[in-house]
């Protein structure tokens, strides 16, 4: 395992002046993998005693929160709360039947006006 850096804390745009809250965290890790969205991303690392997730999540006001979150394999799978994290790492198993047709019925529900 390598040496990972990443940062934890805020950062925040105060009348056009960055003001830097973070702070800096070292820990052995393997990087996995990254899935980002509109207003956030996700880095996966493997860790001597399992995974370890840091987010950088845009918020309102001009500012970025970045913080560790533990995680287990379940996380990683079909309904975890890192689903996409896991499947981007080769992680996530295949839906099974029954739930990809559970969630295109919810997909058909939420779009039902766009198909």
């Amino acid at each position: 395992m390598d040496k990972v850096r990443v940062s934890i804390g805020e950062t925040q745009d105060y009348d056009g002046r960055c003001v830097d809250r973070t702070r800096p965290v070292e820990f052995e890790g393997e990087f996995l993998a990254t899935y980002e969205t509109a207003d956030q991303t996700q880095s996966l690392y493997r860790i001597p005693d399992g995974y370890v997730v840091h987010i950088a999540k845009e918020c309102s006001f001009d500012c970025t929160v970045q913080y560790l979150v533990s995680a287990v394999l379940a996380d990683l799978d079909v309904r975890g709360k890192f689903e996409f994290l896991g499947r981007a790492a080769g992680m996530a198993r295949d839906l099974r039947l029954q739930e990809a047709l559970k969630i295109s019925e919810q997909l058909i529900e939420q779009f039902a006006d766009q198909l």
